[in-house]
């Protein structure tokens, strides 16, 4: 089950994990495409291959995902 999928999971763009990063950390597309230099339509774009490549359909799990995955590390201290 996991061969062709967990490839996947580890071919996020170095994009993709920043603006997972931001995600975790709360930020909304606009917020995330402001701090990236990108077009909200950009972050949106970006999330929706992050949620394709981790099998989710929402924010929430994706970020559950990554960091379950460890591709994003959760920091107390960030919150």
């Amino acid at each position: 089950m996991g061969g062709e999928r967990d490839g996947t999971r580890r071919s996020l763009s170095s994009q993709e994990l920043a603006c997972l990063e931001l995600l975790m950390a709360g930020k909304t597309n606009k917020e995330i495409a402001r701090v990236l230099d990108l077009s909200p339509a950009t972050v949106a774009s970006y999330l929706k291959s992050v949620y394709r490549k981790l099998g989710t359909q929402s924010r929430t799990h994706a970020v559950a995902v990554a960091i379950r995955e460890g591709l994003i590390v959760f920091k107390d201290d960030e919150v």
